[in-house]
């Protein structure tokens, strides 16, 4: 199906997305493309997907759910659970790597500053998560590890 505009308009979503968006909000996403998400926060009844974005800023940026439909439905390897118990997010959960999970808001707050410790952190993580469930990435469906046994080369889980 061919597409008339490349970003989405948040009016698809309006009645349930919240954050203050309104029918006018563009999202700079591409429509039909597939996104990796790299952390996912449960905040105010609502799930946010946080992915890189057309915008090139160049850190993960959080958007409503229901923006997405999803392609597949397994979580990363890499996350954690993580939950916010005081400040303004308190009650707010978040689903990422360790090192956001044990403290959503500060280590965000320093990524998106660009500092350069969380940056290193996030683009680690952000090479291994883009792998993870990647099937085009040439690389066999599975290693051998010898003695009978093989490991997944996308999950590393080995049988």
């Amino acid at each position: 199906m061919e597409q008339e505009s490349k970003w989405l308009n948040a009016f698809r979503v309006r009645d349930r997305a919240g954050g203050g968006y309104i029918a006018d909000t563009i999202f700079p996403l591409q429509v039909g493309k597939e996104y990796v998400v790299y952390a996912l926060t449960l905040r105010r009844g609502g799930a946010w997907y946080y992915l890189l974005d057309e915008s090139g800023v160049g850190y993960p940026v959080w958007f409503p759910a229901p923006l997405f439909e999803v392609s597949d439905s397994r979580l990363s390897q890499y996350w954690v659970f993580g939950f916010h118990d005081a400040g303004l997010r308190a009650g707010d959960a978040v689903l990422a790597f360790v090192e956001w999970a044990s403290d959503p808001f500060n280590f965000y707050d320093s990524l998106s500053d660009g500092d350069a410790e969380p940056r290193g952190v996030f683009q680690r993580y952000r090479e291994l998560m883009d792998l993870e469930f990647d099937n085009q990435t040439g690389r066999p469906a599975a290693e051998d590890l010898g003695d009978g046994w093989m490991m997944c080369s996308n999950c590393r889980e080995a049988w």
